[in-house]
């Protein structure tokens, strides 16, 4: 007989924060702060679990802006706006619910349940990372400045953490580690739906985003071993995306027909696509695989592969394309040019839910 032996690795944890690891350039600064104002006054939140997890995220990124500005009176009045759109989800009295399903024992969105094409599938487990990983950051940033809130409603959370990326096995009421696939390298999003093509996974990012708001959450509710899975699960995941999600020319695991893309969008369990669920293009492959724009950004989206990568995704912008989906675009060149980034991002009229011009100017201005 042959025995198999398993050896181990050792995960280096990001150097993780909250906010940028420098400053916002001090002759924009006042730019900044001007736009985050007018930006705090867009408050409204979408009734499904990803849309509102993204517009979540949206004014808890102002929050996190406001601190590094040195305006707390700012960050207070996101979070603010924070408290009451979590609160119709906390009491269970909105049009949209997070329920506790008995049969494959996780928290689905009730619409998901009852139509499985809605929440994005949601209701059938897909994509539970990405929704809730946008809950979870947002409620970091809410817990890091509102200890009183956070004691009252963590529970809550600790369930959507555990409904994610649960540890143990011994856990009656989830499963371990429902979306890492720690052979594969990184997560997927497919739940119960079958394809002929295996599991699959779109946005490496939104992946990333869900562990970098697992270990903020537990950092900002004092729970170590939280903050520690989320620290692992992050550095894991992000391994795995870079390897089989972006190309070089000096790095690829594809062929040059796809490796030319430098960009995946999806990654299958036996092909992989440069196309998205929603759209054809890289503009859509690619972009899906930035977002959000956070302090760990800067980590996937380096300077070396941003250099073979954005020509191709220039090339890609038609007119057709929205100025939701340009303004990522501008913010990816602003890691290899963030002066003509600054001027590009002007001529924008509207951002993606999850998005801002507050956000956008931040990233630009904290580039080294």
């Amino acid at each position: 007989s042959t025995q198999s032996t398993w050896g181990t690795w050792t995960e280096n944890f990001l150097d993780i924060s909250w906010y940028a690891p420098r400053p916002i350039a001090s002759n924009r600064q006042a730019a900044v702060l001007a736009q985050l104002q007018v930006d705090l006054k867009f408050t409204g939140m979408a009734p499904d679990t990803y849309g509102f997890g993204k517009d979540a995220c949206r004014i808890a990124r102002l929050a996190l802006i406001a601190e590094e500005l040195n305006r707390p009176d700012l960050a207070e009045q996101a979070r603010t706006i924070l408290i009451s759109a979590f609160e119709p989800w906390l009491s269970g009295s909105g049009t949209d619910a997070v329920m506790f399903d008995t049969t494959w024992f996780g928290t689905p969105p009730r619409v998901g349940l009852q139509d499985k094409t809605q929440d994005f599938g949601a209701g059938y487990y897909n994509d539970h990372h990405f929704h809730f990983g946008y809950w979870l950051y947002a409620a970091a940033v809410l817990a890091k400045g509102n200890s009183s809130w956070a004691d009252a409603h963590k529970q809550k959370f600790v369930s959507l953490a555990r409904d994610i990326a649960n540890p143990s096995r011994n856990d009656p009421y989830f499963p371990k580690f429902r979306h890492t696939d720690f052979y594969a390298g990184h997560s997927w999003a497919a739940g119960l739906f079958t394809f002929s093509d295996g599991r699959n996974q779109e946005s490496s990012s939104e992946a990333q985003n869900a562990w970098y708001g697992l270990a903020l959450f537990g950092n900002a509710i004092g729970d170590a071993t939280i903050e520690g899975i989320g620290k692992m699960l992050l550095a894991h995941e992000q391994r795995g995306n870079i390897r089989y999600w972006h190309s070089t020319n000096a790095r690829s695991v594809y062929p040059e027909g796809f490796a030319k893309s430098k960009c995946v969008g999806m990654v299958w369990s036996d092909k992989v696509d440069t196309n998205t669920w929603f759209g054809a293009g890289a503009v859509f492959g690619h972009g899906i695989n930035m977002i959000p724009f956070t302090p760990i950004s800067e980590f996937y989206l380096t300077k070396d592969w941003v250099t073979e990568e954005y020509p191709v995704v220039l090339s890609a912008i038609q007119s057709s394309t929205t100025d939701s989906w340009k303004g990522f675009i501008y913010m990816d060149h602003a890691v290899i040019d963030a002066d003509a980034a600054w001027t590009e991002i002007q001529t924008l009229k509207t951002f993606d839910d999850g998005n801002s011009m507050t956000n956008a100017m931040w990233w630009i201005s904290t580039r080294p």
